[in-house]
């Protein structure tokens, strides 16, 4: 027998009749082999993990932000344009009752509830669509053709003879394929018809809706007893009514009982507390499993409902990010296609409504990807990399691809390593070439025990001053060794002694400088240094010492012996008279040159740039003059491209008696 495009066989074989009706009505009860084909029964599921769900998802698509754009040049269209009002009014005001939004969420819930929405589209005078109706799918009847048959009956109907029948108030609306806005999921065998998640998932939220029947019911009118008094004697029912009755009047809550209370049983009686079944559990932990297969059939993460126990911040962004990618993408996709084809398409062929990217920026990434692209394998400029990930515009000398180590552009890699090469090839300014052996330039520490430079025979410049200032020093050394008891002491004795030397340094000049913190700040650093310095060997050998006299001859063999303290005293030597020299080229405005007197130091190949206006810049960090910061390799100093008489003082060459 054939009904339609199906064929039914009729064939019983050896059943009966009576198999034939029980085996129709098990299929009929059974929910894995109903799939909730009519709208009605799926909008009834709009509850429990479902209704969590769709209203996240309906939320997300109905605030998220949309703009106008011409196709041809994908310009935004602004309110300036003179058709604006026209072709946005379906949006702005859909309706009297409505707005656009309430009309994206509505049609949004019915849409992943019955696999399909439809918005009436209500034209003006003049044939223009002027307003936007949602209709309610638990009116929909189903899709026929113009003569009413199901379309589920005939095999050849064409599109144009598709009729959508409603049931509005007691009342069939026909509506035409071209009269509605009509967003569905795509059906596997029924192409006007929309496939639900609730379609896909029927035995799950049956499973889901008999999980929440069976708790309520349990807890609420549960018909298995909580205890068992239990005993080996036979009881009678009055007995047994009257045990019962005392048991509730001295534990139950109702009748003033109090709980936790002491009992004597007579009779041999022994209460038994019953606990749930296997199958029990069994049962409710099944409410976990239909939960994730719900979840998992709109691509929604449990984190995105509040289960947050296993997801971090990091977790988190990926989360966020995979579900706008994952389940809201997909869906405004669809809504703008649908939108531009069957609202504005009939205003103007060239406008179109696009909705914000859903998909949340992952900093990281994009982090990562400028590093690949800009830094580390330069194959987008900067202008190229801001259009591709961000939609800026261009910038000065964007255009250009960088190159990471000094971020500058391609073009200028070769003339800069020229540059450098050359200036590594230059002799050190005003001293002997860097190969020459009667320099000692490999040689450590370049100290005498004494303190004394094995560099003095050749000296270099600035060298003559730091002479002149090393007597001074030396005798305020053995002068205040009874300073050197304390670390408080030494602190006191380095700033004084540092600002003598500052004031005598100064005095070549004759210009009167403003002091700043740095005498401070390094004095602490330096005099710290000294002092751990000068008791190490103490400490390491525990040297005791029964009088004063002890204490001060360690001190005058540490320094006369220890050819870190000659170290450390030199360069505070050097670091007063670059600060002074700075100092002078700073009020001035003069330009500053660092010389390097050796490369033990490092700064040869750090240095950006050896003159400056203002700072020198070594990597990352900022210094005003050689010696600024704690560095006992240091031997560079500050000078500047003047050579006038004048200026001799500074560049070393002279000392002014």
């Amino acid at each position: 027998m054939r009904l339609g495009p199906f064929e039914i066989s009729l064939n019983f074989g050896n059943k009966s009749y009576r198999q034939l009706v029980q085996m129709i009505e098990r299929e009929k009860k059974s929910s894995a082999e109903d799939p909730k084909t009519s709208p009605k029964r799926q909008l009834a599921e709009y509850r429990s993990w479902q209704y969590s769900a769709v209203s996240l998802i309906s939320d997300r698509i109905s605030t998220l932000p949309y703009k106008f754009y011409r196709k041809d040049t994908d310009i935004e269209i602004t309110s300036n344009n003179h058709a604006y009002k026209i072709f946005t009014k379906p949006f702005f005001q859909p309706n009297p009752l409505m707005s656009f939004r309430f009309i994206k969420a509505w049609c949004q819930v019915q849409l992943d509830m019955c696999g399909m929405s439809c918005i009436y589209k209500a034209r003006n005078a003049l044939g223009q669509i002027w307003e936007l109706w949602p209709l309610n799918m638990n009116d929909f009847m189903g899709c026929f053709d113009k003569k009413g048959m199901p379309i589920e009956l005939i095999t050849d109907v064409l599109p144009s003879d598709v009729i959508y029948m409603f049931l509005i108030g007691g009342k069939q609306y026909s509506f035409s394929n071209f009269e509605l806005v009509i967003l569905n999921y795509p059906h596997p065998y029924r192409p006007y018809y929309g496939a639900s998640p609730i379609q896909a998932q029927a035995y799950s939220i049956d499973t889901q809706r008999y999980i929440e029947i069976y708790e309520r019911d349990f807890f609420a009118n549960s018909a298995r007893v909580d205890m068992v008094l239990k005993t080996e004697q036979e009881v009678s029912d009055d007995k047994a009514d009257e045990i019962k009755a005392r048991w509730r009047d001295k534990f139950s809550y109702g009748s003033g009982g109090r709980f936790h209370d002491i009992t004597v049983l007579s009779s041999g009686l022994e209460p038994v507390p019953l606990k749930y079944t296997n199958k029990d559990f069994e049962f409710m932990h099944l409410a976990g499993w239909t939960k994730d297969m719900v979840l998992g059939a709109y691509r929604i993460n449990p984190a995105k409902l509040g289960n947050t126990e296993k997801t971090n911040r990091s977790a988190g962004v990926q989360v966020d990010i995979d579900f706008n990618r994952d389940c809201i993408q997909p869906r405004i996709m669809q809504w703008d296609e649908e939108l531009n084809k069957e609202i504005l398409s009939e205003f103007d062929s060239r406008v179109q409504i696009q909705h914000e990217n859903p998909i949340p920026r992952d900093r990281l990434i994009e982090m990562q990807e400028g590093r690949v692209f800009l830094a580390g394998n330069p194959s987008l400029t900067p202008d190229e990399f801001r259009h591709m990930k961000f939609n800026l515009p261009a910038t000065d000398g964007g255009d250009e691809l960088i190159v990471s180590s000094t971020m500058i552009p391609i073009s200028m890699l070769k003339p800069m390593w020229k540059a450098r090469i050359k200036q590594m090839n230059t002799p050190k300014p005003n001293s002997q070439s860097q190969t020459d052996p009667t320099r000692h330039d490999e040689d450590e520490p370049h100290l005498r025990p004494d303190g004394g430079d094995n560099r003095d025979d050749n000296p270099t410049p600035s060298r003559s001053l730091e002479d002149y200032l090393k007597k001074y020093w030396k005798d305020s050394f053995e002068e205040n060794i009874m300073l050197f008891f304390t670390e408080d002491t030494t602190i006191l004795f380095f700033k004084a002694s540092i600002r003598t030397v500052v004031a005598m340094v100064n005095k070549q000049s004759g210009v009167i400088l403003e002091e700043d913190d740095w005498i401070d700040n390094y004095s602490e650093k330096i005099s710290k240094e000294f002092y751990n310095t000068l008791w190490k060997e103490a400490e390491t050998k525990n040297i005791s010492f029964e009088e004063n006299d002890d204490k001060e001859n360690y001190i005058k063999n540490q320094l006369d012996t220890n050819p870190r303290l000659a170290k450390i005293c030199n360069s505070t030597l050097r670091s007063c008279i670059n600060y002074v020299r700075f100092k002078y080229l700073d009020q001035f405005g003069l330009n500053k040159v660092w010389l390097v007197n050796s490369n033990i130091c490092g700064h040869r190949g750090r240095l950006l740039s050896f003159m400056v206006n203002d700072k020198f810049k070594i990597g990352d960090s900022e210094i005003r003059f050689p010696g600024e910061s704690f560095n006992l390799n240091c031997d560079c100093f500050i000078s500047c491209e003047n050579t006038s008489k004048k200026l001799n003082w500074l560049i070393g060459d002279k000392r002014n008696e």
